[in-house]
């Protein structure tokens, strides 16, 4: 197939656009900046701009046969969301805008990549979400993502386009910025840490076996027109994945089981609750049903990921502090 890519140069299109090449796919890059938009050889890139601002996107979209869109605003404190207006029109507007010019120009399959928190921040421990659960998003990130979801099947409803919608949670990889990053440099940096109490499962999913989902979400007609939660399978403890991000650094560290309503109130007296809860909380994810219906299995572990992002980490904070 030729695919059209949002966000082909970011940190989740940089892996996709390889893994569609390696199955045979034409790549055409979208990118906001015309310095980016050359990122592969090979690739045809073109640069669009804001996508907020393309009122047509027929003319990037001639010849494609299918359309992944990743581009969004993301990774930005609630704090920081302050004019809702530009986050809507990011995530919601030019993503339906763009979905509808597909199924002018005839593009039947439409693949959007959404975001677990579509379902909501947090599961009990052994309860995963399930696309059949009702969702409940709970910040305006959450909630434009949604409404494009929604938007998607109003349009599905009276054109031809397939909409595959897959929903991921925390994605990590070579890199992987905001929460992630940080917590690799906590555990570098510090040898005595406080989550020996923490008893909770979080799902992951790593940008490999995320651009594995996609191309396989693309070429199996009986993703189109669905919603998919996916994950790496493997399910981790906070302490484990503290364990394993330290023993991929050869570090030695300590977790303190220090009482988790103790941590809690620590995080809020230093501003910082919403990434304590995500450290403390369970959110786990149910992938069964992409499984199923794809025949997909994820194509490298969680230590063999982690250890990938580490590598990356260690090469970039060394450039950084060259």
């Amino acid at each position: 197939m030729r695919i059209a890519v949002t966000g082909a140069n970011g940190f989740i299109g940089r892996a996709v656009v390889p893994a569609l090449l390696a199955r045979g796919h034409q790549v055409v890059a979208l990118t906001r900046s015309p310095d980016a938009a050359q990122i592969v050889p090979g690739v045809t890139g073109i640069a669009t701009g804001a996508i907020e601002a393309i009122t047509d996107w027929r003319r990037f979209l001639d010849g494609t046969d299918a359309v992944v869109h990743l581009a969004a605003r993301a990774h930005v404190p609630d704090a920081a969301f302050a004019d809702e207006a530009q986050v809507r029109a990011v995530n919601t507007t030019a993503t339906l805008r763009l979905a509808e010019d597909a199924a002018r120009r005839g593009i039947k399959h439409f693949l959007y990549l959404s975001s677990v928190k579509v379902n909501g921040q947090s599961t009990t421990r052994g309860r995963p979400f399930r696309v059949s659960d009702t969702p409940n998003p709970d910040d305006l990130y959450a909630r434009s993502k949604r409404d494009a979801e929604l938007g998607l099947t109003e349009i599905a409803a009276r054109t031809g386009l397939q909409p595959t919608v897959l929903r991921p949670p925390l994605v990590y990889g070579p890199g992987v910025r905001a929460n992630f990053r940080r917590l690799i440099e906590f555990v570098a940096g510090v040898p005595l840490l406080p989550f020996g109490a923490i008893d909770n499962r979080r799902s992951l999913i790593s940008v490999d076996n995320l651009a594995s989902a996609i191309a396989t979400g693309l070429e199996h007609e009986a993703a189109q027109g669905r919603t998919f939660l996916i994950s790496d399978g493997t399910d981790l403890s906070t302490p484990e994945l503290v364990r394993l991000i330290a023993k991929t650094l050869g570090k030695r560290v300590v977790l303190m089981p220090v009482p988790v309503p103790l941590l809690a109130a620590a995080g809020r007296l230093a501003g910082r609750g919403g990434s304590l809860r995500r450290l403390t909380d369970s959110l786990e994810v149910d992938p069964s049903d992409f499984v199923r219906s794809c025949g997909w299995q994820p194509v490298e572990q969680p230590a063999a990921g982690i250890a990938k992002t580490v590598a990356w980490w260690r090469a970039a904070t060394a450039y950084e502090n060259a």
